[in-house]
């Protein structure tokens, strides 16, 4: 067990790259390689599916050590943690988030801002046609549509820096239709987004 705890913290510590030098591999593997198969495959036995799956994708070794094992168990995991397992992997990739809904990562692109939802989205948005409900519209009347995606590029562009996601003038919008009563009623409906203390805050605003 003392040996399992030591390699533990090995693992956690070393830093694997499969770089190339001259046309061959670094000829001094990190201290994990070092270990026997047997020894690694009880590490890798004792950490959560995701990190187990992320382990296997280090390098070739590994992924040949570990073997399906570690993959056959992340599908079988909770969709939470194969969402952390996503969320993992687009820590690497600054154009690219994890969908939670349809458990993907899509590039930022595929997001469009809030502004005419009906007219980017004529049918469902991406990844909000499955049995979760995404999105959010302040009035029944309103085309104005927010959803879960969209939140999480102006949340991932606040944490990591510009270029990275949706600024919060995403989120700005107004609004003008006549009232339902009367024609010469006029309703004005506004929006906007800031963030405070890391949390995502929308204010809507009415007047009639």
């Amino acid at each position: 067990m003392a040996l399992l705890a030591n390699s533990w913290r090995k693992l956690m510590s070393a830093v694997w790259t499969d770089t190339v030098n001259n046309g061959e591999e670094s000829a001094t593997p990190p201290d994990l390689l070092r270990l026997p198969p047997e020894i690694i495959m009880s590490i890798a036995g004792m950490l959560p599916a995701q990190s187990s799956a992320c382990l296997a994708i280090c390098c070739r070794q590994l992924s040949q050590i570990l073997g399906p094992k570690s993959w056959k168990s992340l599908r079988r995991a909770p969709h939470d943690d194969r969402f952390d397992f996503l969320s993992t992997l687009a820590k690497d990739l600054p154009q690219h988030f994890p969908c939670r809904n349809c458990l993907r990562i899509h590039h930022i692109s595929e997001i469009k801002w809030p502004r005419g939802m009906e007219i980017s989205y004529p049918g469902n948005a991406p990844c909000t046609s499955g049995g979760l409900r995404t999105s959010y519209s302040h009035l029944y009347r309103s085309l104005y549509e927010i959803h879960y995606p969209q939140i999480q590029l102006a949340m991932k562009q606040h944490r990591y820096g510009i270029d990275t996601g949706f600024p919060l003038e995403a989120f700005q919008y107004l609004e003008v239709w006549q009232g339902e009563d009367s024609p010469w009623k006029v309703i004005l409906s506004s929006a906007n987004a800031q963030i405070v203390s890391d949390e995502f805050l929308m204010r809507f605003q009415i007047w009639a």
